[in-house]
């Protein structure tokens, strides 16, 4: 689960490195420093719409760690069953 807890804190930081990059991007390739050909385009709206603060984040973290904990106990309850229903026979052959 640690492994997972890591995964999430690299995307969410990913996302934001990415986002000002973009800005940074945006602002180099449209100032008169650069000379080239490509421009880019960025909607500060859709970045700043996206922009998750530290309670966000933590929510959002602790909301996949809550799925994964659940998953873990539905995946340990169908082993139950399934062991179960393979020692159901054997017993039923015993009484045969």
């Amino acid at each position: 689960m640690t492994e997972i807890s890591n995964d999430v804190d690299k995307y969410q930081l990913h996302q934001k490195i990415d986002d000002l990059y973009m800005l940074a991007a945006d602002t180099y390739s449209n100032s008169e420093l650069y000379n080239g050909e490509i421009r880019s385009k960025v909607s500060f709206d859709v970045i700043n719409k996206d922009w998750k603060y530290w309670n966000n984040l933590k929510a959002e973290k602790k909301s996949v760690l809550n799925q994964l904990e659940w998953t873990f106990y539905i995946k340990t309850l169908i082993f139950i069953l399934g062991s179960i229903f393979l020692i159901i026979p054997k017993f039923r052959e015993e009484q045969a």
